[in-house]
Protein backbone atom coordinates (compact mmCIF):
# COMPACT_ATOMS: atom_id res chain seq x y z
CA UNK A 1 0.00 0.00 0.00
CA UNK A 2 1.13 3.50 -0.77
CA UNK A 3 0.38 6.39 1.49
CA UNK A 4 -0.92 9.28 -0.59
CA UNK A 5 0.12 11.66 2.13
CA UNK A 6 3.76 10.69 1.74
CA UNK A 7 4.07 10.68 -2.05
CA UNK A 8 6.81 12.90 -3.50
CA UNK A 9 8.86 12.86 -6.66
CA UNK A 10 11.72 10.74 -5.34
CA UNK A 11 12.19 7.11 -6.28
CA UNK A 12 12.60 5.27 -2.99
CA UNK A 13 13.17 1.71 -4.10
CA UNK A 14 13.58 -0.51 -7.09
CA UNK A 15 11.54 -3.31 -5.64
CA UNK A 16 8.33 -3.21 -3.65
CA UNK A 17 6.42 -5.94 -1.88
CA UNK A 18 2.73 -6.18 -2.36
CA UNK A 19 0.75 -6.91 0.78
CA UNK A 20 -2.10 -9.25 0.25
CA UNK A 21 -5.34 -7.45 1.63
CA UNK A 22 -5.55 -10.33 -1.08
CA UNK A 23 -8.23 -6.56 -1.52
CA UNK A 24 -4.01 -8.32 -1.02
CA UNK A 25 -3.37 -6.67 -4.65
CA UNK A 26 -2.82 -10.22 -5.93
CA UNK A 27 -3.18 -11.13 -9.57
CA UNK A 28 -6.75 -12.29 -9.80
CA UNK A 29 -8.12 -13.84 -13.00
CA UNK A 30 -11.93 -13.63 -13.00
CA UNK A 31 -13.71 -15.78 -15.53
CA UNK A 32 -17.42 -15.43 -16.06
CA UNK A 33 -19.76 -17.50 -18.17
CA UNK A 34 -21.68 -20.71 -17.76
CA UNK A 35 -20.36 -24.00 -16.49
CA UNK A 36 -18.98 -26.49 -18.97
CA UNK A 37 -16.85 -23.99 -20.87
CA UNK A 38 -13.23 -24.58 -21.84
CA UNK A 39 -10.87 -22.29 -19.92
CA UNK A 40 -7.15 -21.98 -20.64
CA UNK A 41 -4.56 -20.21 -18.48
CA UNK A 42 -0.85 -19.54 -18.98
CA UNK A 43 0.80 -20.16 -15.60
CA UNK A 44 4.33 -18.81 -15.08
CA UNK A 45 6.24 -19.95 -11.99
CA UNK A 46 9.18 -18.05 -10.55
CA UNK A 47 11.12 -17.67 -7.31
CA UNK A 48 8.82 -17.45 -5.45
CA UNK A 49 5.38 -17.14 -6.92
CA UNK A 50 2.89 -17.95 -9.64
CA UNK A 51 1.50 -15.58 -12.25
CA UNK A 52 -1.48 -15.39 -12.15
CA UNK A 53 -1.93 -16.22 -8.50
CA UNK A 54 -5.72 -16.50 -8.64
CA UNK A 55 -7.52 -18.66 -11.19
CA UNK A 56 -11.30 -18.52 -11.27
CA UNK A 57 -13.53 -20.93 -13.18
CA UNK A 58 -17.04 -22.31 -12.92
CA UNK A 59 -18.02 -25.75 -11.75
CA UNK A 60 -17.96 -28.14 -14.71
CA UNK A 61 -15.45 -26.13 -16.74
CA UNK A 62 -12.72 -27.96 -18.64
CA UNK A 63 -9.50 -26.31 -17.45
CA UNK A 64 -6.14 -26.25 -19.20
CA UNK A 65 -3.05 -24.89 -17.43
CA UNK A 66 -0.10 -24.13 -19.70
CA UNK A 67 2.93 -24.36 -17.40
CA UNK A 68 6.23 -22.51 -17.69
CA UNK A 69 9.09 -21.57 -15.35
CA UNK A 70 11.01 -18.31 -15.48
CA UNK A 71 14.03 -19.57 -13.54
CA UNK A 72 14.44 -22.95 -11.81
CA UNK A 73 12.33 -26.13 -11.81
CA UNK A 74 9.07 -25.81 -9.90
CA UNK A 75 5.95 -27.89 -9.40
CA UNK A 76 2.26 -27.20 -9.03
CA UNK A 77 0.07 -29.21 -6.67
CA UNK A 78 -3.66 -28.99 -5.90
CA UNK A 79 -4.34 -31.67 -3.32
CA UNK A 80 -8.14 -31.67 -3.57
CA UNK A 81 -7.87 -32.40 -7.29
CA UNK A 82 -5.02 -34.89 -6.84
CA UNK A 83 -2.78 -32.75 -9.05
CA UNK A 84 1.00 -32.69 -8.73
CA UNK A 85 2.81 -31.67 -11.91
CA UNK A 86 6.49 -30.69 -12.39
CA UNK A 87 7.34 -27.48 -14.25
CA UNK A 88 10.73 -27.96 -15.91
CA UNK A 89 13.18 -25.51 -17.46
CA UNK A 90 13.74 -27.32 -20.74
CA UNK A 91 10.10 -28.14 -21.50
CA UNK A 92 6.82 -26.31 -21.03
CA UNK A 93 4.06 -28.40 -19.49
CA UNK A 94 0.32 -28.76 -19.87
CA UNK A 95 -2.21 -29.81 -17.25
CA UNK A 96 -5.87 -30.57 -17.98
CA UNK A 97 -8.74 -31.35 -15.60
CA UNK A 98 -12.47 -30.81 -15.05
CA UNK A 99 -13.36 -28.40 -12.24
CA UNK A 100 -15.98 -30.65 -10.66
CA UNK A 101 -15.54 -29.55 -7.03
CA UNK A 102 -16.75 -26.04 -6.08
CA UNK A 103 -14.76 -24.10 -3.51
CA UNK A 104 -11.43 -22.37 -2.99
CA UNK A 105 -8.37 -24.59 -3.28
CA UNK A 106 -4.78 -23.63 -2.57
CA UNK A 107 -2.12 -24.57 -5.08
CA UNK A 108 1.56 -24.58 -4.19
CA UNK A 109 5.02 -25.36 -5.48
CA UNK A 110 5.74 -29.06 -4.96
CA UNK A 111 9.46 -29.01 -5.87
CA UNK A 112 11.95 -27.32 -3.46
CA UNK A 113 13.16 -24.19 -5.23
CA UNK A 114 15.03 -22.07 -2.69
CA UNK A 115 14.53 -19.91 0.37
CA UNK A 116 11.00 -18.76 -0.47
CA UNK A 117 9.69 -22.17 -1.52
CA UNK A 118 7.23 -22.47 1.37
CA UNK A 119 5.66 -19.12 0.44
CA UNK A 120 5.01 -19.98 -3.21
CA UNK A 121 1.32 -20.52 -3.80
CA UNK A 122 -1.98 -19.35 -5.18
CA UNK A 123 -5.67 -20.22 -5.31
CA UNK A 124 -7.97 -22.07 -7.68
CA UNK A 125 -11.50 -20.70 -7.22
CA UNK A 126 -14.29 -22.89 -8.57
CA UNK A 127 -17.61 -21.05 -8.55
CA UNK A 128 -21.01 -22.68 -8.58
CA UNK A 129 -23.04 -20.58 -11.08
CA UNK A 130 -26.27 -21.56 -9.32
CA UNK A 131 -25.23 -19.74 -6.15
CA UNK A 132 -25.45 -15.94 -5.73
CA UNK A 133 -22.02 -14.34 -5.51
CA UNK A 134 -21.93 -10.57 -5.33
CA UNK A 135 -22.78 -8.81 -2.08
CA UNK A 136 -24.64 -5.52 -2.42
CA UNK A 137 -24.08 -2.67 0.04
CA UNK A 138 -26.50 0.24 -0.44
CA UNK A 139 -25.54 3.70 0.82
CA UNK A 140 -28.87 5.20 1.90
CA UNK A 141 -29.53 8.93 1.45
CA UNK A 142 -29.79 10.67 4.82
CA UNK A 143 -30.80 14.16 5.86
CA UNK A 144 -27.56 15.43 7.33
CA UNK A 145 -24.47 13.54 8.35
CA UNK A 146 -23.48 11.78 11.55
CA UNK A 147 -20.78 12.28 14.16
CA UNK A 148 -17.92 9.90 13.40
CA UNK A 149 -17.22 8.68 16.93
CA UNK A 150 -17.57 4.89 16.74
CA UNK A 151 -20.89 5.06 18.59
CA UNK A 152 -23.91 3.80 16.67
CA UNK A 153 -26.06 6.81 15.85
CA UNK A 154 -29.84 6.41 15.70
CA UNK A 155 -29.69 6.97 11.94
CA UNK A 156 -27.83 3.69 11.51
CA UNK A 157 -30.84 1.79 12.86
CA UNK A 158 -32.72 2.63 9.65
CA UNK A 159 -29.96 1.25 7.40
CA UNK A 160 -29.81 -2.38 6.32
CA UNK A 161 -26.62 -4.33 7.01
CA UNK A 162 -24.65 -6.39 4.48
CA UNK A 163 -22.38 -9.20 5.66
CA UNK A 164 -19.17 -9.74 3.68
CA UNK A 165 -17.58 -13.13 4.46
CA UNK A 166 -13.83 -13.43 4.17
CA UNK A 167 -12.48 -15.83 1.58
CA UNK A 168 -9.52 -18.04 0.67
CA UNK A 169 -7.60 -19.14 3.77
CA UNK A 170 -9.75 -17.14 6.23
CA UNK A 171 -13.26 -18.32 5.36
CA UNK A 172 -14.62 -18.21 8.94
CA UNK A 173 -14.59 -14.43 9.46
CA UNK A 174 -16.87 -11.64 8.28
CA UNK A 175 -17.31 -7.88 8.07
CA UNK A 176 -20.74 -6.38 8.80
CA UNK A 177 -21.19 -3.17 6.83
CA UNK A 178 -23.69 -0.31 6.60
CA UNK A 179 -23.45 2.90 4.59
CA UNK A 180 -25.28 6.18 4.25
CA UNK A 181 -24.60 9.53 2.60
CA UNK A 182 -25.86 13.08 2.86
CA UNK A 183 -25.13 14.03 -0.74
CA UNK A 184 -21.76 15.50 0.23
CA UNK A 185 -20.07 12.85 2.38
CA UNK A 186 -20.32 9.07 2.48
CA UNK A 187 -20.30 7.20 5.80
CA UNK A 188 -19.56 3.57 6.66
CA UNK A 189 -20.34 1.62 9.84
CA UNK A 190 -18.18 -1.51 10.04
CA UNK A 191 -18.29 -4.25 12.68
CA UNK A 192 -16.34 -7.48 13.09
CA UNK A 193 -15.62 -10.01 15.82
CA UNK A 194 -12.27 -9.96 17.62
CA UNK A 195 -11.72 -11.80 20.90
CA UNK A 196 -9.56 -9.00 22.30
CA UNK A 197 -8.58 -5.41 21.56
CA UNK A 198 -5.03 -4.84 20.36
CA UNK A 199 -4.85 -1.09 20.47
CA UNK A 200 -1.98 0.04 22.71
CA UNK A 201 1.17 -0.79 20.76
CA UNK A 202 2.26 -3.77 22.87
CA UNK A 203 1.25 -6.20 20.10
CA UNK A 204 0.45 -5.99 16.42
CA UNK A 205 -2.59 -3.77 16.05
CA UNK A 206 -6.13 -4.58 14.97
CA UNK A 207 -7.04 -3.03 11.62
CA UNK A 208 -9.59 -2.81 8.87
CA UNK A 209 -9.28 -1.51 5.32
CA UNK A 210 -11.75 -0.66 2.59
CA UNK A 211 -10.75 -0.97 -1.05
CA UNK A 212 -12.38 0.69 -4.04
CA UNK A 213 -11.53 -0.34 -7.58
CA UNK A 214 -10.47 2.71 -9.59
CA UNK A 215 -9.36 1.24 -12.90
CA UNK A 216 -12.16 -1.29 -13.32
CA UNK A 217 -9.92 -4.35 -13.53
CA UNK A 218 -8.32 -4.54 -10.10
CA UNK A 219 -7.75 -7.65 -8.05
CA UNK A 220 -9.30 -8.16 -4.63
CA UNK A 221 -6.22 -6.92 -2.89
CA UNK A 222 -4.94 -4.09 -0.78
CA UNK A 223 -1.79 -3.51 -2.70
CA UNK A 224 1.82 -2.63 -2.33
CA UNK A 225 3.74 -1.62 0.75
CA UNK A 226 5.15 1.90 0.81
CA UNK A 227 8.67 0.72 1.56
CA UNK A 228 11.12 -1.40 -0.45
CA UNK A 229 10.78 -5.16 -0.04
CA UNK A 230 11.50 -8.21 -2.13
CA UNK A 231 8.96 -9.68 -4.52
CA UNK A 232 7.23 -12.61 -2.85
CA UNK A 233 4.31 -14.64 -4.16
CA UNK A 234 1.30 -13.76 -2.05
CA UNK A 235 2.07 -10.13 -2.59
CA UNK A 236 2.15 -9.75 -6.34
CA UNK A 237 -0.68 -7.79 -7.86
CA UNK A 238 -2.50 -7.34 -11.15
CA UNK A 239 -2.90 -4.44 -13.54
CA UNK A 240 -5.43 -2.29 -11.69
CA UNK A 241 -5.36 0.60 -9.22
CA UNK A 242 -7.23 0.46 -5.89
CA UNK A 243 -8.07 3.29 -3.49
CA UNK A 244 -7.53 2.03 0.08
CA UNK A 245 -8.83 3.47 3.36
CA UNK A 246 -6.74 1.82 6.07
CA UNK A 247 -7.78 2.20 9.73
CA UNK A 248 -5.54 1.09 12.61
CA UNK A 249 -6.52 0.77 16.26
CA UNK A 250 -2.97 1.94 17.03
CA UNK A 251 -0.39 3.38 14.66
CA UNK A 252 3.14 2.46 15.74
CA UNK A 253 4.70 5.12 13.49
CA UNK A 254 2.91 8.02 15.15
CA UNK A 255 2.27 6.17 18.44
CA UNK A 256 -1.35 7.27 18.17
CA UNK A 257 -4.67 5.41 18.51
CA UNK A 258 -7.48 5.51 15.96
CA UNK A 259 -5.48 6.40 12.85
CA UNK A 260 -6.75 6.17 9.28
CA UNK A 261 -4.53 6.51 6.24
CA UNK A 262 -5.53 7.11 2.64
CA UNK A 263 -3.49 4.80 0.42
CA UNK A 264 -3.49 3.28 -3.03
CA UNK A 265 -2.20 0.17 -4.73
CA UNK A 266 -1.05 -0.06 -8.32
CA UNK A 267 0.42 -2.62 -10.72
CA UNK A 268 3.50 -4.39 -9.41
CA UNK A 269 5.56 -3.67 -12.51
CA UNK A 270 5.01 0.06 -12.03
CA UNK A 271 5.67 -0.14 -8.32
CA UNK A 272 9.18 -1.48 -8.88
CA UNK A 273 10.01 2.22 -9.12
CA UNK A 274 7.99 3.66 -6.30
CA UNK A 275 7.09 7.35 -6.22
CA UNK A 276 5.74 9.44 -3.38
CA UNK A 277 4.16 12.87 -3.42
CA UNK A 278 3.33 15.21 -0.58
CA UNK A 279 -0.42 15.69 -0.30
CA UNK A 280 -0.02 19.15 1.14
CA UNK A 281 -2.51 21.11 -0.97
CA UNK A 282 -5.53 20.13 1.15
CA UNK A 283 -7.20 18.65 -1.92
CA UNK A 284 -6.55 14.91 -1.70
CA UNK A 285 -8.59 12.30 0.12
CA UNK A 286 -6.00 12.22 2.91
CA UNK A 287 -7.39 15.51 4.15
CA UNK A 288 -11.03 14.46 3.96
CA UNK A 289 -10.90 10.95 5.43
CA UNK A 290 -11.92 10.57 9.09
CA UNK A 291 -12.56 7.51 11.26
CA UNK A 292 -13.06 6.37 14.84
CA UNK A 293 -13.21 2.86 16.26
CA UNK A 294 -14.60 1.56 19.56
CA UNK A 295 -14.13 -1.93 21.00
CA UNK A 296 -16.98 -3.61 22.90
CA UNK A 297 -15.45 -5.96 25.49
CA UNK A 298 -18.77 -7.72 26.14
CA UNK A 299 -19.63 -8.39 22.51
CA UNK A 300 -15.95 -8.85 21.61
CA UNK A 301 -16.50 -6.67 18.59
CA UNK A 302 -14.93 -3.67 16.89
CA UNK A 303 -17.19 -0.89 15.60
CA UNK A 304 -15.50 1.56 13.24
CA UNK A 305 -17.10 4.56 11.56
CA UNK A 306 -15.41 6.00 8.47
CA UNK A 307 -16.32 9.01 6.35
CA UNK A 308 -15.01 10.89 3.32
CA UNK A 309 -16.25 13.43 0.82
CA UNK A 310 -17.99 11.82 -2.14
CA UNK A 311 -15.85 13.95 -4.45
CA UNK A 312 -12.34 15.10 -3.53
CA UNK A 313 -9.95 17.49 -5.22
CA UNK A 314 -7.58 14.60 -5.89
CA UNK A 315 -4.67 15.23 -8.22
CA UNK A 316 -3.04 12.63 -10.44
CA UNK A 317 -0.06 10.57 -9.31
CA UNK A 318 2.54 10.22 -12.10
CA UNK A 319 2.15 6.83 -13.73
CA UNK A 320 -1.10 6.01 -11.97
CA UNK A 321 -3.56 8.84 -12.57
CA UNK A 322 -6.20 9.58 -9.96
CA UNK A 323 -5.84 7.60 -6.73
CA UNK A 324 -8.91 8.82 -4.85
CA UNK A 325 -12.09 7.04 -5.89
CA UNK A 326 -14.69 9.63 -6.87
CA UNK A 327 -18.32 8.81 -6.02
CA UNK A 328 -21.64 10.01 -7.43
CA UNK A 329 -25.19 9.44 -6.22
CA UNK A 330 -26.97 6.86 -8.36
CA UNK A 331 -23.84 4.94 -9.34
CA UNK A 332 -22.39 1.57 -8.35
CA UNK A 333 -18.78 0.73 -7.41
CA UNK A 334 -16.66 -2.29 -6.53
CA UNK A 335 -15.86 -2.47 -2.80
CA UNK A 336 -13.95 -4.93 -0.66
CA UNK A 337 -12.64 -5.25 2.90
CA UNK A 338 -9.65 -6.63 4.77
CA UNK A 339 -9.24 -7.21 8.52
CA UNK A 340 -6.22 -7.88 10.72
CA UNK A 341 -6.26 -9.53 14.14
CA UNK A 342 -3.29 -8.06 15.98
CA UNK A 343 -3.63 -10.61 18.77
CA UNK A 344 -2.88 -13.34 16.24
CA UNK A 345 0.21 -11.47 15.08
CA UNK A 346 -1.38 -10.47 11.79
CA UNK A 347 0.38 -7.62 10.03
CA UNK A 348 1.17 -6.47 6.49
CA UNK A 349 0.12 -9.29 4.14
CA UNK A 350 -1.15 -11.53 6.94
CA UNK A 351 -4.85 -10.73 7.08
CA UNK A 352 -8.32 -11.85 5.99
CA UNK A 353 -9.92 -10.42 2.86
CA UNK A 354 -13.44 -10.40 1.44
CA UNK A 355 -14.37 -10.82 -2.19
CA UNK A 356 -15.39 -7.82 -4.24
CA UNK A 357 -18.91 -6.60 -3.58
CA UNK A 358 -20.98 -3.75 -5.00
CA UNK A 359 -21.51 -0.36 -3.34
CA UNK A 360 -24.66 1.37 -4.62
CA UNK A 361 -25.10 5.02 -3.68
CA UNK A 362 -28.74 6.12 -3.46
Amino acid sequence: MVSKKSINSTVVGSVVAVIVIGFVMMNYTPMGGISGETKSFDIVSFQWGFEPQFIEVNKGDHVTLNLKTDDVPHGIAIEEYQINEPIMIEKDGKLEFVADKPGTFEFYCSIPCGAGHAEQGGFLIVRDPSEPETKLLTSIKSDGGIIVDGIVDEKWNKVSETIFPTVYVHENREVKAKSLNDGERIYFLLRWYDDDANDNGTTETDRIALGFDISGDSDIAMGAAGVPHIKIPQRTIGDGVVDIWHWKAFDSHTESPNVIDDEFAGPFEQLKDHYYRDDDNNQGGENDLIATGVYDMNAKEWTVEISRLLVTGDTDVPGFGMTDKQFAVGNEYKIGFAIWDGGQGETAGEHAVTDWGVLKID
